[in-house]
């Protein structure tokens, strides 16, 4: 199981990077979004305009190709690791081996302004695509941060996150604050706490989502999706699909959870055992997560009441002036 780093970060040393006059005089640019405050061993930038891939490197005390626009992607070696500071005060690191990371930032469309995103005009979008990162993210009114994995998405509001990629198995870990998770192919979210982490795997071939509780941090994990809820704790397993006649499958792949259907009733299943939430009459939105139809050996009770509409992630829109050099 992965083990998300723990870095010590001192008050005074978090503050020194956030007050720092000079930091964004090292690369000036306009149309920047965030810069390089700090890395060691091998890390590049590719530039989202140009494609042009620029190693950074320190010139006395700054540092060269430090600007981070729009689009942009960090790429670290097998030592790289490096921080990144936003105008906001919030703080990114990428960290080694082999991290690959896109950040981008813009206005969110108006759907998004009504959902997750309500009152916010800016969504940042930090894409892990492999290794892992942490971050501060300083609540603020205005912008909408969201960390996207290849199995679901983390939103966050003044939170303290690490993100863990490989492959298609993304983890999260919550240091401070809390964090939405969510898979809009299989209408699935958890909202995780201070202290408890996840490790998630959804296969886009099968559709099926494979969600574990890693540690609870002594307070049970709900999924819900629609028709039901999942109720879990440290070493809980579950597989979720969504069928083609409108039916959830959960089948129990580790621990005990319970799964509390949408009318009020509640079923204990142990691993190897499975059930299913919604009616077979119903079409969910969001994207299918299988064609196949299959559906688990049903073993819940009760027949729950027509599912509420899936939320879906917040569309960002790139800014007007395009990413520069």
């Amino acid at each position: 199981m992965f083990q998300f780093p723990r870095w010590a970060w001192s008050t005074a040393a978090l503050a020194s990077l956030f007050l720092a006059p000079s930091l964004f005089a090292q690369d000036e640019a306009p149309d920047r979004i965030a810069q390089v405050n700090d890395f060691s061993g091998e890390v590049k930038i590719k530039n989202a305009k140009t494609g042009e891939l620029k190693a950074l490197a320190k010139v006395g005390s700054k540092i060269k190709n430090s600007a981070i626009y729009s689009g942009d992607e960090v790429l670290t070696g097998a030592d790289g690791t490096t921080s990144i500071l936003f105008p906001d005060g919030s703080l990114l690191r990428v960290d080694a081996p082999q991290s690959d990371v896109v950040i981008s930032e813009g206005g969110l469309d108006e759907k998004a302004r009504v959902g997750r995103a309500a009152g916010k005009t800016v969504g940042r979008k930090v894409k892990v695509l492999a290794g892992k990162i942490w971050s501060d993210v300083k609540p603020q009114t205005s912008i909408f941060t969201e960390f996207e994995t290849p199995s679901g998405v983390a939103a966050v509001k003044g939170t303290t996150v690490a993100v863990s990629v490989t492959g298609t198995t993304a983890g999260v870990h919550v240091d401070g604050g809390s964090v939405l998770f969510f898979n809009t192919a299989v209408n699935t979210n958890a909202t995780l706490l201070s202290g408890q982490e996840i490790s998630v795997n959804f296969n886009p071939v099968s559709g099926l989502l494979s969600f574990s509780v890693v540690n609870d941090a002594g307070a049970p994990l709900s999924v819900v999706l629609p028709g039901g809820t999942i109720n879990m704790t440290t070493g809980d397993g579950v597989g979720i699909t969504l069928n083609a006649n409108g039916t959830y499958g959960i089948a129990v792949t580790s621990g005990t959870v319970e799964v509390t259907q949408q009318d009020g009733t509640t079923g204990t299943f142990n691993a190897g055992q499975s059930t299913t939430t919604g009616t077979a009459s119903e079409q969910p939105g969001g994207t299918p997560g299988s064609d196949s139809g299959s559906t688990p050996p049903s073993q819940g009770t009760g027949e729950p009441a027509p599912a509420k509409e899936p939320s879906t992630p917040a569309e960002i829109t790139p800014n007007d002036t395009s990413p520069g050099g």
